[in-house]
């Protein structure tokens, strides 16, 4: 059951305040249910008994994690400390329309040439989600790595637009560590190469930032094809009693 096609939505809240964009986005950290009929569909891995107070209910359907995107793809929303012309901008990493293979060239976003170590790369989701996921394919030029990929990174969150729009590496302001791992190297072939990783977080964030520190054999410069961001998997409860 796809929970666009339930009939007559009705929104109820409970917990924090919250308000609603588009159909299931959250711009504050709350619980937040959609009932239908007493059906339920929950942002959390709550049972709705427990936060109604009543009712049985039965888990009907997990629905695999949302991808979020950047307010726009443009330099306004996603920012990196350098870049290597406007055709190389950091929202070209961000845009799920442009091609995960064949040339590098408008395709991802590229450090500025001859700078090969500590990158910021900024994303400004419009409002606060909380991320767990990270989808990825790493930089590539028709599947050549070398100097078209990033390697070690930290991974951060913030509701501070200054933070935001400070790109300097080491001025970490109010940034909250979320995750450190290392991108997996892209196939050395070309074709797309999906990799994700996931990690423990509730609090909803509007800017997320990745530091990179370095790449796998960058000499000139750092990249990266594809980042998307994820939210929780929702669910889908229907009462029973």
């Amino acid at each position: 059951m796809a929970l666009i096609d339930l009939p007559n939505p009705k929104w109820n809240l409970t917990g924090k305040q919250v308000i609603c964009k588009d159909d299931f986005k959250i711009i504050e950290e709350a619980v937040l249910e959609r009932r239908i009929n007493d059906v339920y569909y929950n942002e959390t891995d709550v049972n709705p008994g427990t936060e109604l107070g009543y009712g049985t209910w039965k888990l009907a359907q997990l629905i695999s994690a949302e991808s979020q995107y950047p307010q726009g793809q443009n330099d306004t929303y996603v920012m990196a400390t350098s870049r290597d012309g406007s055709i190389q901008a950091a929202c070209k990493a961000t845009d799920p329309t442009l091609s995960l293979t064949g040339s590098y060239s408008g395709n991802q976003w590229e450090s500025l040439s001859g700078q090969i170590t500590n990158q910021r790369f900024h994303i400004d989701l419009g409002t606060a989600i909380a991320i767990v996921k990270i989808y990825y394919e790493n930089g590539h030029n028709y599947g050549n790595t070398a100097n078209y990929d990033s390697k070690d990174f930290s991974f951060w969150g913030s509701n501070d637009p200054v933070d935001f729009n400070e790109l300097n590496y080491l001025i970490d302001g109010n940034w909250v560590l979320l995750t450190s791992e290392p991108f997996d190297q892209h196939v050395a072939s070309d074709i797309a190469d999906p990799k994700y990783f996931t990690f423990a977080n509730t609090v909803a964030y509007r800017y997320y930032a990745f530091k990179i520190a370095n790449g796998w054999a960058a000499t000139t410069n750092l990249g990266i094809r594809r980042l998307v961001l994820q939210a929780s998997p929702k669910q889908l409860w229907v009462r029973t009693a």
